[in-house]
């Protein structure tokens, strides 16, 4: 994993500025495989696509964001050196609640940013229980009325021709604790790409297990 440029962003409603790091380039070593879709790779973390101004308090795509300057920072640490923006703050990440609130202020404007926020609001709530040895996450009726509804309209958003986002859906489903609609869905599935996937998640299923667990990477 190599970082890019820190870039120095200004607030499209506020201008306060802000940094955010970037990734010249990564890999997937060592990468693991969720069920919700998320592929957690070390050396190849998430973009961050949407950030919480320090000024004003309201969220903005970065994309969408003025870049005023950047920072090779790598090149900065080995000199021991601080460069302009040394006082800018950091964007600060969004948990799940944050992704809910985007929504609320107008992110989703259409339909490919809306499944973007919904799918990293859903990826926020599975992260607390990724870990070994964490409490199984509760699924189906015992969600979160927040969390429900995001599952219930992101499943909306997927596109039921391409098995990708049937895949999802159907995970989607099987979270909600709707086992046999999400069984109906996986055995659709004829693609011998994704037969394990599917495989591994009807076998979740039929153990009626409504809570995100790691997949096995099959060649």
């Amino acid at each position: 994993m190599r970082p890019g440029p820190v870039l120095i962003v200004a607030c499209p409603r506020c201008g306060a500025l802000a940094r955010h790091g970037t990734l010249a380039s990564g890999n997937t070593f060592g990468a693991r495989l969720w069920s919700d879709g998320m592929l957690d790779a070390p050396m190849l973390p998430l973009p961050r696509e949407v950030g919480r101004c320090t000024g004003c308090g309201k969220y903005y795509w970065l994309e969408a964001a003025r870049e005023v300057g950047s920072v090779d920072a790598f090149a900065d640490a080995l000199r021991g050196a601080r460069d302009e923006y040394s006082a800018v703050p950091w964007v600060e990440d969004v948990d799940e609640a944050g992704y809910y609130r985007a929504l609320q202020e107008g992110l989703g404007s259409n339909r490919k940013k809306e499944r973007l926020l919904r799918m990293r609001a859903w990826w926020r709530r599975n992260d607390a229980f990724r870990e070994e040895g964490k409490a199984a996450p509760a699924g189906g009726a015992e969600l979160p009325e927040a969390c429900r509804l995001n599952l219930e309209a992101l499943a909306g958003l997927l596109d039921g021709k391409k098995v990708d986002d049937r895949l999802l859906r159907a995970e989607v489903l099987r979270e909600l604790g709707q086992f046999g609609a999400a069984r109906a869905i996986l055995a659709s599935v004829r693609s011998p790409k994704h037969a394990g996937v599917a495989r591994q998640l009807l076998a979740l299923c039929e153990a009626r297990d409504a809570g995100v667990r790691e997949l096995r990477l099959e060649g």
